[in-house]
């Protein structure tokens, strides 16, 4: 029997992305913005252990904590997203995601577990302010915002302009 390993994680993740969805959702009803707020809280907690995890494995192997080398230390599976990457050096890390588990399986669900999801995903940002509190992120496009792909952008201080 072979097993398609892409296909399992991607089966997982979108289990996981539904138990966030209905965790959030039923905070956020019994709870209304201090609800929104908490979810919002968690999962910037979520990104921080990750990226501080990161920036301590990435130090282990005496490497700076410069965009590109936030890679360097896997962070998710490398299989079960389909992703580019675009630009990746000590300035700036750019990749296009253009398939995710999560963003398909919000999607499936309607607005709601969209909007959930868009405040899921800060959890980037967390994780590379976590990992280097000097790096500036941006997502400029993403699926769960009428985007065909999710593109994200970390870059070193002085790319910041």
């Amino acid at each position: 029997m072979t097993i398609d390993a892409e296909g399992e994680v991607r089966r997982m993740a979108r289990l996981q992305a539904l138990l966030y969805y209905l965790f959030a959702r039923e905070i956020i009803e019994k709870y209304g913005e201090e609800g929104r707020d908490l979810v919002r809280k968690v999962v910037w907690e979520f990104g921080r252990v990750r990226g501080e995890k990161v920036r301590e494995q990435v130090e282990a192997q005496g490497l700076p904590t410069t965009p590109d080398n936030y890679g360097k230390v896997p962070d998710l599976p490398s299989i079960g997203w389909e992703r580019e990457t675009l630009r990746s050096d000590a300035e700036q890390h750019r990749t296009r995601i253009t398939y995710c588990p999560f963003a398909e399986m919000w999607r499936e669900l309607g607005p709601q577990a969209e909007e959930l999801g868009i405040v899921f995903c800060e959890v980037d940002e967390a994780k590379y302010r976590a990992f280097n509190p000097d790096l500036c992120f941006a997502r400029p496009e993403s699926m769960l915002c009428g985007g065909t792909c999710c593109d994200m952008i970390v870059s070193a201080p002085e790319e910041q302009t």
